[in-house]
């Protein structure tokens, strides 16, 4: 099964650089036909994007229904 990748762009993608996974992201700019990321974009792989942006721990109590 090919692994799925997340756009994630600057600020956030700092949140990346710390990470012992960094190495298994991919500079946008470095894919062909992509340069219109941001010079700081990365796609890094859906699980370990899920792991760092744990969207299940926002707080949605805000949120109009």
């Amino acid at each position: 099964m090919p692994k799925k990748y997340v756009l994630v762009e600057w600020p956030e993608s700092q949140m990346l650089m710390e990470h012992n996974r960094f190495n298994e992201c991919v500079l946008g700019q470095d894919i062909d036909g992509h340069v219109e990321v941001g010079s700081s974009a990365y796609f890094v792989p859906e699980d370990l994007h899920n792991e760092i942006f744990n969207l299940d721990n926002i707080d949605n109590s805000f949120l109009i229904s």
